[in-house]
């Protein structure tokens, strides 16, 4: 949607989801792990709107504790670039969407942006939805065209000394095209407020079929506020649906998960325009309740932190709805169970919630444990101490059930602090939470 902000996966087929349990992690995945994978999409050259407050993206993105980015790679003849210079001093990263047919010419400005901020690119990525924005080059149009890019623009990161290390994305299309790519690269856009699942995992099956590489990256998904367009969902379903697509992508095996967007740039008084209500953030600079929610869990990955090689023991669930999912994360003393179900939150054709009967499931362990509720808070809906059981209901989001081991009076202090050093060095949390639209600090433990 970058651009032309038009919906490549308007030709998803939606299947059913499945009515059994999809209990899978990726190889190695904790909890800080998880947290890094996490990003948002903005537009830093819009300068007519709400991206022209730099100080505000960044706060939003303090707010958030997310450090990953993707937007238009640099252009020092446009608008914004001042921008990417300050969002890059604050410690964020960029997926560079790489959008200039002069090859050569873009490749200079990536490298010179490189130099002055040797941390701040993570990846190159080709042309976006090259089939809303047809490409030409080398006197070719359209898809051959778009190859042909996308082939030039990977040998020629691979081929330069100061991107050659940087990983570089698939461009986007519809139908998927087959390129010269280190990782395979999809849009989703569920329809109608569906939940996320069945259009994530067909978009990755089709992607799979033409570029069928072991890792990939999900770089737009996300649900439009304005509740009574057919594919819009009201603040509430947003926030659930949200949290449901970050951990649908992670179980998938995303390696990077790029939420569409972070904020609502323009104003929409008459409600007309969808593409101007993708965003966590409102017009006014206030957060929607998926800002909440992402934050809220963001934090609670952090604090859980990353996995050790060690065996931990699994809570033990009862009364898990055969329709539920599960994920499970490595903690730094124990593990993070994910657990969610995906029943319909909103009414497309009613244009209204749906509060789907929250179903009671019970869990213990030898050791302590806490349940949240991302949707509400960072903070524990029920603890248990070691034998007893933990109770709550599961409705249509998700929940996250941390155990850990029975403290022993030898235990100290040493691991906690080493969470967060580890998150302050991997992905740059704020000092502090900042308000929203409040400007604050440079994201502390980020490169100088």
């Amino acid at each position: 949607m970058m651009g032309l902000m038009v919906c490549l996966a308007a030709g998803l087929v939606t299947a059913a989801p499945s009515s059994t349990m999809r209990d899978a992690t990726p190889p190695r995945l904790s909890a800080q792990g998880l947290a890094e994978r996490i990003g948002v999409n903005t537009h830093l050259p819009y300068t007519d709107g709400k991206y022209a407050d730099v100080e505000k993206v960044l706060a939003d993105l303090r707010y958030l504790g997310v450090r990953r980015v993707r937007d238009w790679s640099p252009n020092p003849t446009g608008q914004g670039q001042q921008s990417y210079e300050r969002v890059a001093q604050q410690g964020a990263t960029f997926d560079m969407l790489f959008r200039d047919w002069n090859v050569g010419q873009g490749l200079s400005w990536l490298r010179s942006f490189q130099d002055r901020h040797p941390a701040a690119i993570a990846a190159v990525e080709g042309p976006n939805e090259v089939n809303n924005e047809p490409v030409q080059y080398i006197g070719l149009k359209g898809t051959p065209a778009a190859v042909h890019l996308q082939a030039a623009l990977y040998r020629g990161v691979k081929s330069d000394s100061a991107l050659q290390n940087l990983p570089v994305f698939n461009l986007t299309s519809y139908p998927d095209l087959q390129a010269a790519a280190d990782y395979a690269n999809f849009h989703a856009y569920a329809h109608e407020g569906e939940q996320p699942y069945a259009t994530l995992a067909n978009g990755l099956a089709e992607q799979t079929a033409v570029e069928p590489r072991s890792v990939f990256v999900l770089t737009e998904t996300g649900y439009p506020t304005l509740d009574h367009d057919p594919d819009g969902v009201s603040e509430r379903a947003q926030a659930r649906l949200i949290l449901n697509t970050v951990v649908d992508a992670a179980q998938l095996g995303a390696s990077q998960i790029y939420l569409y967007e972070l904020l609502d740039a323009y104003p929409d008084p008459e409600g007309r325009d969808k593409e101007r209500h993708f965003g966590l953030f409102r017009v006014d600079g206030s957060p929607k309740p998926a800002a909440t929610a992402l934050h809220n869990l963001l934090a609670i990955l952090r604090q859980s932190g990353d996995g050790s090689a060690g065996v931990h023991e699994l809570p033990k669930l009862t009364g898990v709805p055969a329709d539920a999912s599960r994920l499970m994360l490595t903690t730094f003393d124990g593990v993070l169970v994910v657990l969610w179900r995906e029943p319909p939150v909103w009414d497309g054709r009613r244009h209204q919630d749906l509060a789907p009967e929250g179903l009671p499931v019970s869990a213990r362990a030898g050791g302590t444990l806490d349940v949240y509720d991302p949707a509400l808070s960072d903070r524990p809906i029920v603890s248990a101490d070691a034998g007893s059981p933990a109770s709550f209901n599961l409705s249509d989001h998700v929940l996250l059930i941390r155990s850990r081991p029975a403290k022993r009076a030898s235990d100290d202090s040493r691991a906690p602090s080493n969470v967060a050093e580890k998150a302050s060095r991997d992905i740059c949390p704020p000092r502090q939470v900042a308000s929203p639209g409040k400007p604050d600090s440079r994201l502390e433990g980020c490169p100088k």
